[in-house]
């Protein structure tokens, strides 16, 4: 089919099959359709258990599937669709029809229930929870409500791992409750205390607190504390992570907005922005939102209207321009 077809006779011939295909059938598909789009085949007994339903009709239909040639065996007995692109769009389809809400959740158990704190990161069962686990694809494939389902129901098994937790309050931070989002970054600190990733986040969240009521001092000094967190990682990893950069960019960007009153102090405030995310361009030139956050804050700059004296222009080097 991948010969014969491509765009949208592809896209629509991929529809058309998953929507031939009875609810049993479907689900398994569509299983195995989520775990292929990321390069990871299921075992028999994985894509069983996480269907939810354990009896021999479960397998029976799985063996239906590979005969009908909708599914593949590998030579290491795991299965795959018959090629990435169609589990990608596969995968597409769940998401658009509000049917990957069960699958999502039925992989990350699959997942969940085979890691261990000793198991290496790089072994295959972290990789399915990685797959799924990520707050950014929640929120993309399921939303707010079903990603905290999701993650609620993961607690018991995995709440000794920190990057769960991180995950958690990731989410939080971005587009839900900063309570929470607190609760679940400080369990991922105590589980991992150096974790460059989660001060990352807690800097993050510390300028959203910020902003909710930005005219107090309080506001202004977690907002000066999470700028001291984040050059502090900048500092240390710099040179091999551009998300502090980012972070301290777009997040100084929202509190200069909301936080600073004075003219004067925000010029000078996204002046100082403006160097980091210049330093961060300089470092990582192949990262395309550093260079467009640049141009977003030095926007905001020219707008400042300072009694006396004119806007600073501020440029790139000619090598970072694009």
């Amino acid at each position: 089919m991948i010969k014969a077809t491509s765009g949208k006779d592809l896209q629509e011939k991929v529809v058309e099959e998953l929507s031939e295909l009875d609810s049993p059938s479907a689900q398994i598909y569509g299983l195995v359709s989520l775990a292929s789009a990321n390069r990871i085949g299921l075992f028999r007994d994985e894509i069983v258990f996480g269907t939810g339903d354990t009896s021999n009709t479960n397998l029976n239909v799985l063996d239906a599937l590979v005969r009908r040639n909708l599914l593949r065996v590998g030579h290491d007995g795991q299965i795959y669709t018959r090629h990435r692109l169609i589990a990608e769009l596969v995968r597409d389809e769940l998401q658009r029809t509000g049917r990957a809400r069960d699958l999502i959740g039925g992989l990350a158990q699959v997942g969940a229930s085979k890691v261990n704190p000793t198991m290496p990161r790089s072994a295959r069962p972290w990789r399915i929870l990685r797959a799924v686990l990520s707050h950014e694809f929640l929120h993309r494939a399921v939303g707010l409500e079903v990603a905290r389902n999701i993650y609620a129901g993961l607690e018991d098994i995995l709440n000794w791992d920190h990057h769960y937790w991180l995950q958690r309050g990731s989410l939080e931070v971005e587009i839900g409750d900063l309570a929470l989002a607190r609760n679940f970054l400080d369990q991922a600190k105590s589980l991992s205390p150096d974790d460059p990733f989660i001060d990352n986040e807690r800097a993050y969240l510390m300028f959203s607190e910020a902003c909710i009521d930005p005219a107090t001092e309080t506001a202004r000094a977690v907002a000066d504390e999470a700028r001291i967190l984040l050059q502090a990682l900048i500092d240390r990893y710099g040179d091999s992570d551009p998300y502090p950069f980012h972070t301290l960019g777009s997040q100084g960007l929202a509190w200069a907005r909301r936080g600073i009153k004075s003219s004067q102090e925000k010029a000078r405030y996204l002046e100082s922005l403006m160097s980091v995310v210049r330093d961060g361009i300089k470092r990582h030139p192949r990262i395309e939102d550093l260079k467009q956050l640049f141009e977003d804050i030095k926007r905001e700059h020219l707008e400042i209207a300072v009694p006396g004296q004119m806007p600073l222009t501020v440029e790139l080097d000619e090598d970072h321009r694009g």
